[in-house]
């Protein structure tokens, strides 16, 4: 698989005879063109290909000398580099740490308050919640 930063010939197959081709019109994936007399252009991969499928899709219309012509639609594949995202830096390292924690104890309230951890938050499972609570030390009252 081709991947961002290769170089690719494209070409173009055997024109019938006949045909007298005056230039050739290339459409790339990333929106530019450009026009060759040859068959055949270099092009760098630039981007990567459509998320799921990896495919760049690009168009040549040769263009006969009397102006007519067709298009010719190809596809390559290249693979979407991976995204780099910033690093996290020490002191958010240390709060995920603590809150990851089996001996995590009390949640910070964004008023500083301090509550105890609701089910499903902390290292509170379900399984470890009381029968008759729901996140929080008030009872949990069925009604009949």
């Amino acid at each position: 698989m081709n991947q961002v930063g290769d170089t690719v010939e494209l070409m173009v197959g055997p024109i019938p005879s006949g045909s007298t081709i005056y230039s050739y019109v290339w459409d790339f994936w990333d929106g530019l063109s450009t026009a060759t007399q040859a068959p055949f252009v270099v092009k760098v991969i630039n981007i990567g290909g459509q998320p799921g499928t990896d495919e760049l899709h690009y168009t040549c219309r040769p263009v006969a000398v009397d102006g007519q012509s067709v298009s010719l639609a190809g596809t390559l594949t290249a693979n979407n580099p991976p995204t780099i995202l910033p690093a996290i830096d020490e002191r958010i390292k240390q709060i995920l740490g603590r809150v990851g924690s089996a001996h995590l104890e009390h949640l910070a309230t964004p008023r500083g308050q301090v509550r105890k951890p609701s089910v499903g938050e902390g290292h509170l499972a379900p399984s470890q919640a009381s029968p008759n609570t729901r996140g929080s030390d008030t009872p949990v009252h069925e009604s009949s």
